[in-house]
């Protein structure tokens, strides 16, 4: 994975890729997951996703990583979130624990 490539990508608003709604195939098999209310999600390189939101909002508890800066900050404004940034293992961390 070039970083640079996709930061570019966040930088200039090329992000096509990006999907309004959840994934139509996370809908479709999501009751194949098995997964509970309570239960930890993970989202590898999740974007602004609107993934995040519709797990969460099934009672999961959603975790999500992201390269961009600007994605994070894309998703908790569009999501209206009152989390705080902190450092976690050397690293930015989102933190909203309401959500």
């Amino acid at each position: 994975m070039d970083e640079k490539f996709w930061l570019r990508r966040w930088e200039t608003g090329d992000i096509g890729f990006h999907k309004e709604n959840p994934h139509h195939y996370l809908q479709r098999f999501y009751n194949d997951l098995h997964v509970h209310p309570g239960d930890q999600f993970f989202v590898p390189l999740c974007g602004k996703s609107p993934d995040l939101a519709w797990l969460h909002g099934r009672g999961l508890n959603v975790m999500g990583i992201e390269l961009s800066r600007l994605a994070v900050d894309a998703f908790i404004s569009e999501n209206h979130l009152n989390g705080e940034w902190t450092t976690s293992v050397g690293m930015p961390c989102y933190l909203d624990r309401g959500y």
